[in-house]
């Protein structure tokens, strides 16, 4: 048989007073008899109770939790953002109600609807690849309840954003090709909705553009669900169809060590005939054979700078002040290893 949860009228059942006796005697109230208070210690001690601090919070119209969506867990720049958002949050005495949408529009509305009746405070969100609007989320500002987009973001002003310069980051991962002597790039493109693969595919279009080098849509490859497999196999394909390149930027290093499997598996040295460049900077990066270059995404500095961005805002709003919606941007970072290192491999030979 389950226990059943012990409350404030078990105690009071048992030792044959009132609720509110053992609610005061548990605050020490001066008007409770020393005999009193030493027997509802005793007791709760003894039955192991907890303080239902959800149902006493709720009554001030305050959880001290943030709800959290984010597309996946098992993802190495999730984890990080996870990371960072649990430090900001424990340092100003929240906790965190974490959900996955999967990717999937559908399970992102059900994870809105759920933190909201679970009374968060505020909510962060990465949104689906899915996700085209904030209609699902429209009920949050209706109650005047925070919410605070990162990474995977539309394009709006009417809520607070932290992001990278994705942009600035795919220019410096095209350039960086392009001195490497690659002019024929393949574009490894994600899905088409939001804010970041769009600013990392004009990164790119910006870079070819600085060195008067044409855009080519036959580099541009479409991977929407970004997985290796994907990539692996939209690379081996192209390498069949004999369309030459020298060059590889995926938006996301998934993609970008798909398609160095391609290259390896088809006999092309990397990165003698072909670089390739990745965008996050995971673990795999370092991993791989020859190590991945990459796009540094700071995912634990996105996830403590969002999460504080939202307690602020809901320190605003129970202070009876407004906030006004920020658009933070983080910087990015090229990390160049050998994958894309000619200069090095060189040395090396």
């Amino acid at each position: 048989m389950p226990k059943i949860r012990v409350t404030l009228k078990t105690i009071a059942s048992k030792l044959g007073v009132s609720v509110p006796t053992v609610s005061r005697a548990l605050k020490d109230y001066p008007d409770i008899s020393k005999e009193t208070k030493t027997a509802v210690l005793k007791l709760v001690d003894e039955l192991n109770y907890i303080p239902n601090n959800l149902a006493l919070n709720l009554r001030k119209n305050k959880s001290n939790i943030i709800g959290v969506i984010i597309p996946e867990v098992v993802h190495f720049f999730f984890s990080s953002v996870i990371k960072g958002i649990m430090q900001s949050a424990e340092e100003q005495g929240y906790s965190v109600l974490l959900t996955q949408s999967q990717e999937l529009l559908n399970l992102e509305k059900k994870h809105a609807k759920l933190l909201f009746s679970s009374h968060v405070d505020g909510l962060l969100v990465c949104l689906s690849d899915e996700t085209k609007s904030f209609d699902h989320f429209k009920i949050f500002k209706e109650f005047n309840i925070p919410l605070v987009l990162f990474d995977k973001v539309l394009d709006t002003e009417t809520i607070s954003k932290v992001v990278i310069n994705d942009k600035e980051g795919a220019f410096q991962a095209t350039e960086h090709l392009i001195h490497q002597g690659c002019s024929k790039i393949l574009f490894l493109k994600g899905p088409k909705v939001p804010l970041n693969t769009i600013e990392r595919f004009n990164g790119y279009k910006e870079a070819l553009n600085k060195y008067n080098i044409p855009l080519n849509t036959s580099y541009i490859k479409s991977c929407p669900h970004i997985t290796r497999h994907e990539a692996y196999k939209l690379v081996d394909r192209v390498i069949k169809s004999k369309q030459t390149f020298d060059g590889i930027f995926g938006v996301s290093d998934i993609l970008s060590i798909g398609a160095l499997g391609a290259c390896q598996d088809n006999g092309i040295k990397v990165p003698e005939e072909v670089c390739i460049v990745g965008f996050s900077d995971s673990e795999m990066c370092e991993i791989s054979r020859p190590q991945l270059s990459s796009v540094y995404q700071p995912g634990f500095e996105i996830g403590k700078k969002s999460a504080q961005k939202l307690i602020q805002e809901i320190q605003l709003i129970e202070s009876g002040g407004e906030y006004r919606p920020e658009h933070i941007t983080l910087k990015s970072t090229l990390r160049i290893r050998e994958s894309s290192n000619r200069v090095l491999k060189s040395k090396q030979n």
